[in-house]
């Protein structure tokens, strides 16, 4: 999926019916709006992904990479062809923001509640996070732990600075850990 081709054309159509559509919508946006959002990201390429925001007066949308290293000139090149839109910020990848939960089925995660190991080696920086109920439903889970570090460092940092991701299971912490609200100053260390 990463490899195909990125459409320049589907850049252009996206940001023209963007630009056209934004002084009309409102936060959050309908299932539809997103559908539709969805479908135009994908005709760019089918790897890139979108969040939208309301951080301070203007509507923000970030355009994602879906935590693929690989798509970073893309979201790049997308991010570089949008207009300026009244009431609207551009932002390549999702940013660090403030995240008071989020909840899957009976558990909900924090910053505080998901837990961190780090090492660093010759390779780079390597992380372990730890979960609760992580064993029981990891394709769950999971995808609330990449929410949750792109919301703490940032959608670039996480593939950029951390060369070594795992996921463990609460109940299983077989090292020293931290809050994962602690990692952006243990990566600055």
């Amino acid at each position: 999926m990463d490899d195909e081709p990125i459409d320049t054309h589907a850049i252009a159509a996206f940001w023209a019916w963007f630009a056209q559509i934004a002084p009309t919508l409102v936060f959050p946006p309908s299932d539809e709006m997103l559908g539709a959002f969805g479908d135009r990201i994908h005709a760019i390429h089918p790897a890139l992904g979108f969040q939208i925001g309301e951080p301070t007066d203007d509507l923000v949308i970030e355009i994602s990479a879906e935590g693929r290293k690989r798509m970073i000139p893309v979201v790049v090149e997308v991010v570089n062809a949008a207009p300026e839109i009244a009431g609207w910020t551009v932002r390549a990848f999702r940013q660090p923001c403030a995240v008071a939960s989020i909840s899957v089925g009976t558990c909900t995660y924090t910053t505080d509640s998901v837990r961190f190991a780090m090492k660093r080696d010759d390779n780079g920086t390597h992380v372990a996070l730890f979960l609760d109920d992580f064993d029981a439903a990891p394709n769950e889970v999971g995808p609330i732990a990449f929410l949750l570090l792109d919301a703490t460092i940032g959608e670039l940092a996480v593939m950029t600075e951390i060369v070594g991701l795992k996921f463990f299971d609460s109940r299983n912490q077989f090292v020293a850990t931290r809050p994962l609200c602690d990692l952006p100053a243990a990566l600055d260390s």
